[in-house]
């Protein structure tokens, strides 16, 4: 997963944690998440970043710092002070 997220294919590696998922195969954590939804971010595919965002939580897994900077920042990048003011008071 990281290896695409690095070369900027989120999308493979969003590929390989619904196969984690389907098949636990692998212990699913937020780490994956802030991985992915950072790789999305960075191309300016907000609305993916914020759809995994609120897939992390109905999973049960909690956004941590990372997560929040990282969907701030985004958003903060794109010019999208609305939401980027929406997930900082969320924290």
């Amino acid at each position: 997963m990281k290896a695409y997220c690095d070369r900027d294919k989120p999308e493979k590696a969003e590929e390989i944690l619904k196969k984690f998922k389907k098949y636990k195969i692998h212990h699913i954590d937020e780490v994956m998440y802030n991985m992915i939804i950072d790789a999305f971010a960075r191309r300016r595919k907000m609305i993916d970043a914020l759809r995994l965002f609120e897939e992390m939580k109905e999973n049960g897994l909690t956004p941590n710092v990372t997560t929040y900077n990282t969907l701030i920042n985004a958003f903060m990048k794109v010019g999208d002070l609305k939401n980027a003011n929406e997930i900082f008071n969320k924290k």
